[in-house]
């Protein structure tokens, strides 16, 4: 619990200063990888917050951009509870943030993604959310962009494999995107990485297409 305090205090204490906020970024994302009493230990020491607050500080520095996504996405991870602790911080709207300042950052973009999945994986609520702020749009332009990237193009099948979950009208959403079409490019460029075959061939399942 020490760490976790120090790490908050830190970045409460150097919030103006996008060096100190990118390192205490990943050291949130270091110690929330450990195991989930951790990312309890971090919760109480006030991360959250804290990773909000770098992230409106230095919206436009693209490495406190990928470090506060990181972070987001392992503190959320398999908690339903921080999930939504983290939603109604705003993480939603800084992951969205991000990929919209950062869409020419390939692992920005990857890490945008990786935190979207992980933060909606237990919520329509917070799916349905992140598609009405224009998620399904920001991921279908940027499988676009990084179609030659197979992180970037295997997270992106992810994500719409998460935000497919919420509904029908989300699913034709997607589809008036032009999700099938990018996901298609994503296995053809990609044809010998199994990691985009799967995602890949799982978005297509979500989606409905025969």
């Amino acid at each position: 619990a020490g760490a976790a305090a120090r790490i908050a205090a830190a970045l409460e204490a150097h919030v103006e200063n996008a060096n100190v906020v990118q390192r205490g970024c990943d050291a949130i994302e270091c110690l929330a990888r450990g195991s989930d009493s951790r990312r309890e230990q971090l919760m109480r020491a006030g991360a959250a917050p804290r990773v909000m607050a770098a992230m409106k500080a230095h919206g436009g520095h693209p490495d406190v951009a990928e470090q506060g996504c990181r972070a987001i996405e392992n503190l959320c991870y398999q908690s339903p509870r921080r999930c939504m602790e983290l939603w109604r911080r705003g993480a939603a709207a800084f992951i969205l943030a991000a990929m919209k300042a950062h869409m020419d950052c390939a692992r920005v973009v990857e890490h945008c993604f990786w935190a979207m999945k992980n933060l909606a994986t237990y919520s329509n609520f917070v799916r349905t959310r992140l598609v009405e702020n224009g998620a399904v749009e920001l991921i279908v332009a940027a499988m676009e962009t990084y179609v030659g990237d197979a992180d970037v193009s295997e997270q992106g099948c992810r994500a719409i494999i998460n935000l497919a979950c919420a509904s029908d009208a989300v699913r034709a959403r997607l589809m008036r995107a032009g999700a099938a079409a990018h996901i298609a490019a994503a296995l053809e460029v990609h044809a010998g990485n199994a990691g985009v075959a799967v995602a890949g061939l799982a978005a297509i399942e979500c989606l409905g297409l025969e």
